[in-house]
């Protein structure tokens, strides 16, 4: 059984009962054509405006030594063209026993045609202006499988001049004279129609794809492979050898363009990616990867040659939707930005994903350096497709995790400084909280890199107000005062809480914080001189929200009652922040009178990631109400926030504890993007409390409530 194949099926039933749509189960088996029990070769030859070939090309047939062969031209193209090509082939004398028809235009159109009437056993392919060797059809005549693929010598012919030392030659060599199953040695060889022997039944089988412009026939070889597993038979014969004549037609050859280099090859790219998606094998998965990679390479010389396309080339990608896509081929030596997250994707993480945000934001090539953040976080390896459509290369630090020992961060940016040693980049994005992104950026900031650190809340500072304290060593104070202006002296000190705020404050060319609140408390210790030179390189940047396309990736399997009024909550739920709250709607639904002007019975859908002891707590205080779930995977998240009629969002309690609130709630930026509304919970004068407008309602958090 095919594992990915079932998984689709089963997401298309899932999809149709969602829709209440009928359902119907269908198995559809491919079917498959018997082999052809005539032995011979067919060559089928497309032609179009092939009129100074033909002479070339019949000549060669002509000479081929005696064996049980046909050839079956088929015609296409316009009707004046059509006529060209077929009065000259009659005038030519032809020796061998063949076939002329004609089919729609396209070299795809005009293969399927002459597979439907192909009659031996094997086919081979021959392009109009390509020859083959005289004795290729009897030698090949030896090898007529039909479970294998031959392939034979391909050589090009450059103004009449024999190359054999070709790259495809190369590759093949290392096998010649070899059965094998290995196809990620022969992935070239693999990809293209010519210089190979097919069995007929499996043309017949699977056809060309005649929606596609070009690469059809990586696409077919592609298909063939996965479907049929094939034996390669590499036959090593120096009278056995397709010549590929080098023309300003050849693929090779063409010219650089938006249309070849990007439109057709995401095409390609989504057709292969149709069939990764539904295939178990492992082996024949990496050639689909290998393949796909090798059409991005189309698109990554493209972009060398004119950048200013990347938006729109990853906007196209982007409409692909598959479990696998060339990023990293396409942005392959294009990042001029490296984005430096300590705890990023996969690893579970609000700073991490803010970060990934940041990336699909911001929509330019960079690379991204992360540590190994395993022993303190779980994982969602789905997080990584927020970032990946940009990424060139993620380098990844194994040191051990840290929030507050320096040793064990200066081991990341050690390691990391080494890693990095051969790039250069224009730009430097660092995200903290975890402090050691920005102790990396300082190491790597160089006087032609602009360096942009983020906050995403006060670091010197806790949310009880508290100063944070771990030490760092006298040298790295001193070292920091060396290249420090004077007035930012009496400010350093040895705790590496304060120098992970001072070092952008002092070096960075540009700030980011998520609020004006966030910013005022955390240079608000500061002289007026140095706060105005903060806030000069500063911007207030709220947390990203993606673009829709982003809440439809994973569909989250949530049960609704339509006769009630649901509300999601997501996020950590304690007696003092939740419990309090809900229970308040619960008592008040006129508070949300305006969300729910049917007055319909409330209901309430906690996501959390103790749902064993909310549910003891929801079940102490008899919230009937009220179901709890487990936590779900981001993308299931944001596909769970559209479910909701409204959704829930508080601000962090500071009342008594710090003189303004500084936090902006990151789930705030989710929630936009769902269009669903939102129930506010603010303190008085908060960030989200002063927005002027907010997507639903705000509810003040009352006093006695902190």
């Amino acid at each position: 059984m095919r594992i990915r194949k079932r998984i689709q099926e089963i997401d298309a039933l899932l999809s149709r009962i969602e829709q209440n749509a009928p359902l119907s189960i269908e198995d559809a088996v491919e079917a498959i054509e018997q082999p052809i029990k005539h032995k011979g070769i067919s060559v089928i030859v497309p032609l179009y405006k092939s009129r100074k070939y033909l002479h070339q090309l019949v000549e060669n047939i002509n000479t081929f030594k005696t064996t049980t062969f046909e050839v079956i031209f088929v015609l296409n193209g316009d009707e004046d063209s059509v006529e060209e090509d077929k009065e000259t082939l009659n005038s030519l004398t032809k020796e061998f026993k063949y076939h002329i028809i004609e089919s729609g235009h396209g070299a795809s159109i005009a293969r399927n045609k002459g597979i439907e009437i192909a009659q031996y056993s094997h086919t081979l392919f021959l392009d109009a202006d390509d020859t083959l060797h005289p004795h290729t059809l009897f030698e090949l005549s030896k090898h007529l499988d039909f479970s294998n693929i031959s392939v034979f010598h391909l050589y090009n012919v450059h103004n009449e001049e024999i190359e054999q030392d070709n790259i495809i030659e190369k590759e093949k060599n290392q096998l010649k004279g070899q059965l094998t199953s290995d196809y990620m040695k022969l992935t070239k060889i693999l990809s293209m129609n010519g210089a190979k022997l097919i069995p007929t039944h499996y043309l017949k089988t699977i056809r060309f794809d005649e929606t596609l412009t070009s690469g059809e026939d990586v696409v077919l070889m592609t298909h063939i492979l996965a479907r049929f597993r094939p034996i390669i038979n590499v036959i090593d014969s120096t009278v056995c050898v397709y010549y590929r004549h080098m023309t300003e037609h050849s693929v090779s050859r063409q010219s650089m363009s938006y249309a070849f280099n990007v439109t057709d090859r995401i095409s390609v790219i989504q057709t292969l990616a149709q069939l990764l998606d539904a295939e178990d094998d492992t082996s024949i998965r990496q050639f689909i990867m290998n393949r796909m990679d090798a059409q991005a390479g189309f698109i990554n010389r493209y972009l060398h040659h004119d950048v200013t396309a990347y938006q729109q080339v990853i906007q196209d990608l982007q409409r692909i939707h598959a479990e696998y896509l060339p990023y990293q081929t396409v942005n392959k030596g294009l990042a001029q930005t490296l984005y430096i997250g300590y705890c990023f994707a996969p690893y579970n993480d609000t700073s991490g994903v803010i970060l990934g945000k940041r990336i699909a934001e911001r929509k330019v090539p960079a690379d991204v350096i992360s540590n190994n953040m395993s022993d303190v976080r779980t994982t969602d390896y789905t997080l990584n497709e927020l970032s990946d459509p940009y990424i060139a290369k993620h380098y990844g630090i194994n040191s051990k995790s840290s929030f507050s020992n320096y040793q064990l961060m200066n081991v990341f940016v050690q390691q990391g400084t080494k890693k990095l040693k051969n790039n250069t980049y224009k730009e430097i994005y660092s995200r903290v909280l975890w402090p050691a992104s920005h102790l990396l950026a300082w190491k790597l900031k160089t006087n032609n890199t602009k360096w942009i650190a983020e906050f995403s809340d006060p670091v010197l500072y806790d949310i009880k107000n508290k100063e944070r304290h771990s030490k760092v060593p006298f040298t790295y104070v001193n070292k920091i005062k060396r290249q420090a202006p004077e007035e930012y002296h009496p400010y350093i000190d040895d705790n590496l809480y304060n120098i992970v705020e001072l070092l952008p404050f002092i070096f960075a060319d540009e700030i980011v914080f998520t609020n004006n609140k966030q910013r005022t408390q955390m240079i608000k210790r500061f002289t007026e001189d140095i706060q105005q030179a903060i806030i000069k390189k500063s911007v207030i940047t709220p947390h990203p929200t993606l673009d829709a396309q982003y809440y439809e990736k994973q569909r989250a399997l949530i049960t609704v009652d339509k006769a009630t009024f649901n509300i999601g909550y997501f996020g950590n739920f304690y007696e003092t922040r939740g419990l309090k709250e809900i229970q308040e709607l619960i008592d008040h639904p006129e508070l949300i009178e305006a969300l729910n002007p049917s007055n319909l019975p409330l209901e309430f859908h906690i996501f959390t990631s103790s749902p064993i002891s909310v549910r003891q707590m929801v079940s102490l205080y008899e919230m009937t109400q009220v179901n709890v779930h487990e936590a779900l995977p981001y993308f299931e998240f944001l596909n769970a926030t559209k479910q909701f009629d409204a959704l829930i969002v508080m601000d962090a309690h500071t009342k008594g504890i710090k003189e303004e609130n500084p936090y902006l709630p990151s789930k705030l930026s989710d929630y936009k993007g769902s269009g669903v509304p939102v129930i506010a919970y603010c303190e008085e004068g908060s960030p989200m409390d002063e927005m002027e407008t907010i997507q639903g309602i705000k509810i003040r958090i009352k006093e006695d409530d902190v």
